[in-house]
């Protein structure tokens, strides 16, 4: 899905209706070197921070050899909840939405 920014104001727009009140929810960093069977789990919330080590199959990491990192947001327009997702593949680097169903608001 295409990653789309206001060009004026340099703001990123909800994939799901387009509006630019944004808020970002929680922020999940996978910490993995290639192939290896765990990764290092850093989620941080609005209220709280866990790290962790784990199986690297059991994670919801974007990147499905590497590192990767993602960001919840939720809209203030909308109220619809998204993914910002982060991830490395063979030297480069994908963004990609994945639209959620559910509310955070």
């Amino acid at each position: 899905m295409e990653i789309k920014i206001d060009a004026i104001h340099n703001e990123l727009l909800c994939p799901h209706c387009g509006g630019a009140y944004m808020h970002h929810a929680q922020v999940d960093v996978y910490t993995r070197t290639e192939d290896a069977e765990t990764t290092v789990h850093t989620c941080v919330g609005r209220f709280t921070t866990t790290v962790g080590t784990v199986p690297s199959k059991s994670t919801f990491n974007p990147s499905p050899r590497r590192g990767g990192l993602s960001v919840r947001f939720w809209c203030e327009i909308c109220g619809k909840d998204s993914l910002l997702t982060i991830a490395q593949h063979k030297g480069n680097t994908l963004i990609d939405w994945e639209l959620l169903h559910g509310s955070n608001t």
